[in-house]
């Protein structure tokens, strides 16, 4: 296995950042406050400021208050309503869709992170892994910052709109704010944006550069060549040795008339060349040296 642990440390920190600003991006949509309108004072918006966001439209009362709040009247904000602007309806859609594409970069860059520090057979993975990370981390900004732009440009070209009369709202603001929620969502999306770059430009060092991978036939041929060769490293050729010294060794004695008789020499040229047939020299058993001993006594 091979391990980039030394390689990524860059892109560790860049998976911090993705999942930091995935997190802010994910607790924007949430807030009311994306954008501050300031109402004159009445009998319902006592407070004189109210608050709205892609999902609901919210202000501080003392005479309406919803179930469930203790001084502060909500209303929803659907997207099939005729007087939902496009720029809250975008919000709606696409920071959803960035919540999730943004979640499966921080999942790759996750799992890519995992191979990197605990090696991987295949590390072409790894580089993959990074660029697919950044990819969606990019898209996920992408995505979050279509709505966050939208609304901030809205905000600062003061459009209103046009709240039923359920809301008690009334047609348009004295003025209007920037509030936290878009904040939020824009540093958020930065992050990721830094995130992804850092992913992204992920590059192998020299020596580890991938090769091209190999089929299954050559694997196999490289790994019976290195099999063998190893084999042959291992298990060095032995010398052979003599028929005369192996009579020796297991009898004990050596006939000193051995030579003397055609028929012995003919039994000792077929036992030497036998024993050259077998890699590794053995020892006859006791048998055979039984055996031999009884017919070269009967031949003397």
């Amino acid at each position: 296995m091979t391990y980039l642990a030394h390689t990524a440390h860059t892109q560790f920190a860049a998976l911090w950042l993705a999942l930091i600003g995935w997190t802010l991006t994910a607790v924007a949509p949430g807030l009311v406050q994306w954008r501050e309108w300031e109402v004159p004072d009445n009998e319902v918006v006592t407070s004189g400021v109210a608050w709205v966001g892609i999902w609901r439209a919210c202000f501080n009362s003392h005479t309406h208050v919803s179930e469930g709040l203790i001084s502060m009247y909500c209303r929803s904000i659907s997207l099939t309503e005729n007087f939902t602007p496009p720029e809250i309806a975008a919000g709606q859609v696409l920071m959803l869709l960035s919540l999730l594409v943004g979640l499966c970069g921080n999942a790759a860059g996750a799992y890519t992170m995992r191979n990197a520090y605990f090696g991987v057979k295949r590390v072409s993975l790894i580089f993959w892994g990074f660029i697919t990370t950044g990819v969606l981390v990019l898209l996920a900004a992408a995505l979050s910052l279509v709505p966050l732009i939208w609304n901030l440009k809205s905000v600062v070209t003061n459009q209103t709109i046009d709240f039923p009369s359920e809301f008690k709202l009334p047609k348009g603001p004295r003025s209007q704010h920037v509030g936290c929620g878009i904040g939020v969502g824009i540093v958020g999306s930065v992050l990721m944006v830094v995130s992804g770059m850092i992913f992204c430009s992920y590059r192998f060092p020299q020596r580890f550069k991938p090769r091209r991978d190999l089929g299954k036939r050559e694997q196999l041929q490289q790994n019976g060549s290195a099999q063998s060769g190893a084999r042959n490293e291992e298990e060095p050729i032995k010398p052979r040795r003599s028929t005369c010294s192996s009579l020796e060794e297991g009898f004990g004695w050596r006939p000193a008339h051995l030579n003397l008789f055609p028929a012995v020499q003919r039994i000792l040229w077929l036992l030497e060349n036998q024993r050259a047939a077998v890699r590794a020299p053995r020892r006859l058993p006791n048998t055979w040296k039984i055996r031999l001993e009884s017919v070269l006594i009967q031949m003397v």
